[in-house]
């Protein structure tokens, strides 16, 4: 029996089509995210990342949720540990950083480049997709990219092994 008065099986037939405020607010932001991160990935900006976060927030409401964040959060580990085993993967991780940060650096001053035609594809005068909100994209990956790099850095790269004499 339930504190309530009714048997288990009532209770939680009554309860199961009403979910709490916290669950709805939960698979809003998690359904949010995943829709915001999809849209970003082709687009500068953390795509991928808010869609791990978004997953991660359905995991405790969704099966298929908790499955295909175990199999990103993998996938994701994995490569992290694989672009930082080597000391040239460590230098061009940070050289994409540094990359990254130049260029949200000229989309915030809204530099003028040459105008140029390429395979019918005319770029100029001025950076494709300018404005504030790529600007503002292209920092905020900067920043995830810098902290993923030294996380990975810190924790998954291999240690040297210690000798003994």
């Amino acid at each position: 029996m339930e504190p309530s008065g009714l048997p288990d099986e009532v209770t939680r037939t009554r309860t199961a089509w009403r979910p709490s405020l916290g669950g709805l607010v939960g698979r809003a932001t998690g359904w949010t995210l995943v829709v915001v991160g999809i849209v970003l990935m082709p687009l500068p900006g953390p795509g991928t990342l808010i869609v791990v976060a978004g997953l991660r927030i359905l995991v405790p409401y969704h099966r298929w949720a908790a499955a295909s964040y175990d199999r990103v959060r993998d996938r994701a580990v994995a490569a992290a540990r694989a672009g930082v085993a080597t000391r040239p993967r460590v230098l061009a991780s940070l050289a994409g950083v540094v990359w990254i940060t130049v260029l949200s650096g000229m989309y915030v001053v809204d530099v003028s480049i040459p105008q140029t035609s390429l395979l019918g594809l005319t770029v100029g005068p001025s950076l494709p997709f300018h404005g504030t909100a790529t600007a503002v994209g292209l920092v905020v990956s900067s920043l995830a990219s810098a902290a993923a790099t030294l996380y990975s850095i810190a924790r998954l790269r291999p240690r040297p092994a210690v000798r003994t004499a």
